[in-house]
């Protein structure tokens, strides 16, 4: 009882089970009121959620009565509580229960979430590795080198594959990337400059 268990900041209360209790029913506007005053610092306050130590002083200063106010109160409050299950502590058996229900939501949430992270990272590292791997070539092809081959023909530029063109109808799986020759660039650039000698760029006086 001296390390106090960790608990979520809110606490499920089954209000019709308490309502319907004979023991609840029975009790004044201050036996109820003290009752309530007892069940809220059983949540936020207790070692464990929901059980007490039968000590007058303690059970006083949680339902912040006075001496004369806590004897009045104190018969109306035993007869809710579980005194017999663990002798010499009050149990508040609904909010024992609530607890091991909301420490399964919580543990369950958590395990579903760290599985859930797990897939993605798998899946996102797959999908990463593979292009780095087909750009980590050097040479002629789809690697990284560039220049002219043995026949003096020009060679693919530095590009990846990913700046080329596929077949049309080809799937995601098969198709297959035309690379960027030096030949076309040299003659997209031809065109530039005859587009431009037609169409001189005419200027303002200054």
């Amino acid at each position: 009882m001296s390390e106090r268990k960790e608990r979520m900041g809110k606490c499920l209360v089954d209000l019709p089970s308490y309502d319907s209790d004979p023991s609840v029913q029975g009790m004044t506007l201050c036996e109820e009121g003290a009752l309530f005053r007892l069940v809220r610092a059983l949540w936020s306050s207790t070692p464990e959620p929901g059980v007490v130590k039968a000590d007058p002083r303690v059970l006083r200063a949680l339902t912040r009565t006075t001496p004369e106010e806590w004897t009045s109160v104190r018969k109306a409050l035993r007869r809710f509580f579980d005194t017999k299950s663990r002798p010499g502590f009050w149990v508040d058996q609904r909010m024992v229960e609530s607890y091991r229900l909301q420490n399964e939501k919580r543990a369950g949430c958590a395990e579903r979430g760290a599985k859930g992270a797990q897939a993605r990272w798998h899946s996102d590292g797959s999908a990463i590795a593979r292009p780095m791997a087909n750009d980590s070539g050097s040479g002629s092809g789809t690697g990284s080198g560039s220049g002219t081959g043995s026949d003096g023909t020009s060679t693919s530029l530095p590009l990846s594959s990913r700046f080329g063109t596929s077949k049309e109808g080809a799937s995601p799986e098969s198709r297959e990337m035309k690379p960027i020759t030096g030949d076309a660039i040299s003659s997209v650039l031809d065109g530039a400059v005859r587009n431009r000698t037609r169409h001189p760029i005419k200027r303002g006086a200054s």
